[in-house]
């Protein structure tokens, strides 16, 4: 018992439960021919109602070129709209930037 762990000493196999088939062929050596003669149209084909339209034509937009004459000046909304934010400042950087200007204002000149 040592070197059993617990389920494996409470384990008892059982006999695997043999499942009933539902699906799939009774006897599957025995070939039945269909009844009638196959007509050659489906149901799609039968009750589809195809209806005459306008062919679609192709939604190609035309060609036109850039435009060589007057001034471009190369800005975007996004570059004229943008406003910057400026960077936030953590409580550690802040602190260690103070630390780094009290010790260079409070410099001793030596002469």
């Amino acid at each position: 018992m040592e070197n059993m762990t617990m389920s494996r000493f409470h384990y008892q196999p059982y006999e695997p439960a043999i499942s009933k088939r539902n699906y799939g062929e009774l006897m599957p050596n025995l070939y039945i021919p269909p009844m009638e003669k196959f007509q050659g149209t489906t149901t799609t084909r039968e009750t589809y109602q195809g209806r005459s339209g306008i062919p679609a034509r192709a939604c190609i937009p035309e060609q036109e070129t850039i435009r060589q004459v007057g001034e471009h000046d190369h800005n975007t909304n996004y570059r004229m709209d943008y406003h910057p934010h400026g960077v936030s400042l953590c409580a550690a950087k802040a602190y260690t930037i103070a630390q780094k200007n009290e010790t260079t204002a409070t410099s001793i000149p030596t002469q």
